[in-house]
């Protein structure tokens, strides 16, 4: 599935500081008998959750398999042409009875859609291993996934609710792409001083603005994103493809249909590049497979080919990452500086501050 999306730029806020609003659940810190908040990555076929201690380390928690209706609901999400449309008048009575079938569900307690119940059905799976790893509720979680054409926000918001999970950023427009995730586990865009807010600001502001080719070959799916990043605002991707049917599990043995098929991954890669012709300042691989030989040659490839662009240095910086858990690292980075925004937010305002209201001490909130 091929999609092109330009580039939108939302008002800029810090990526680390929650601004609540009045439609979403309110952040609460961990506290007695539930765990801090974790690092999600919802790929196409798996989820890794991920915790971030207080000393800096990051913890790998869980990797729990989705099913197969998982797989083919992301698969689903995957294609353009199945974007809800709700231009046309009749197009638009359509969606407002699916709207109201939607709310009508969540109100009786019911998954608000049959996809929201197969994503669901994953999340309920991660926490439950999580718990029974760390013995407390698993509650809070920051979610990053792929960049889907049909999926809504409401969808991963509902999903998460009713596998009784809050999504640990109020902002309701946070970011929660894997690219945000893969380049916050690289250590990119991160202020030094997340503690103190006004600081964060100051040095997120000095960030260099990057075009970012991000490449994730992983098990059920390919999929290529040139994203402009900067201090992890909420700038969308400028382009994007997804292809279900090129992931490793898809590869053929025989090598003349293999080798079709790898022509076929760097054809995405080219389609991604071309369009802006921009060279990427940076190439981030995620994905169990980022590092085989035969991909990094294809990539390098493409982008000659492309931008006539020697990739060799860019590829070289992910040596020695684990591209497969690298946006869930990034994830969990995030969980543990939203979590602990909060509290900085809090004594910004007169009145007491969620911690306070809930009888906890600051050691209780932050103690991973």
């Amino acid at each position: 599935m091929r999609l092109f999306a330009a580039t939108a730029v939302l008002p800029f806020t810090s990526a680390f500081v929650p601004v609540l609003s009045d439609h979403q659940d309110v952040l609460k810190p961990g506290k007695t008998g539930i765990a801090p908040a974790i690092g999600l990555h919802l790929t196409s076929s798996y989820a890794i959750a991920t915790l971030r201690h207080k000393n800096g380390t990051i913890e790998t928690l869980a990797r729990v398999k989705g099913n197969a209706q998982y797989v083919d609901q992301m698969a689903f999400w995957s294609d353009f042409s199945l974007r809800r449309n709700c231009e046309s008048e009749s197009q638009a009575i359509l969606c407002t009875m699916e709207d109201a079938q939607r709310f009508a569900n969540k109100a009786q307690g019911r998954a608000a859609t049959v996809a929201v119940k197969r994503f669901a059905t994953l999340l309920s799976d991660v926490k439950n291993v999580v718990e029974a790893k760390l013995r407390q509720e698993v509650k809070y979680v920051y979610p990053v996934m792929p960049v889907l054409a049909v999926m809504e926000e409401d969808d991963l918001r509902d999903a998460l609710r009713y596998a009784g999970l809050v999504w640990s950023s109020p902002n309701g427009i946070s970011p929660y792409y894997e690219t945000t995730g893969a380049y916050a586990g690289m250590g990119h865009g991160l202020c030094a001083s997340f503690h103190n807010i006004s600081e964060c600001k100051k040095e997120e502001s000095t960030m260099q603005l990057e075009h970012v080719l991000f490449l994730n070959f992983d098990n059920s799916s390919f999929s290529a994103v040139l994203h402009p990043m900067q201090a992890l605002n909420r700038m969308r991707p400028n382009v994007y493809i997804t292809e279900p049917n090129l992931g490793w599990w898809s590869l053929a043995i025989d090598q003349s249909v293999r080798t079709e098929q790898l022509a076929q991954i760097e054809s995405v890669i080219n389609d991604v590049v071309t369009p802006l012709r921009i060279i990427p300042s940076k190439i981030i691989l995620l994905g169990d497979h980022a590092h085989r030989c035969e991909y990094h040659g294809l990539i390098k490839r493409a982008l000659w080919r492309s931008l006539h662009f020697d990739a060799s240095s860019l590829l070289e910086a992910n040596d020695g990452i684990d591209s497969a858990l690298l946006a869930a690292n990034g994830a969990a980075e995030l969980a543990f500086r939203m979590e602990n925004a909060e509290i900085a937010r809090a004594a910004d305002f007169d009145g007491p501050s969620t911690r306070e209201q809930q009888g906890l001490s600051e050691e209780e909130v932050l103690e991973l």
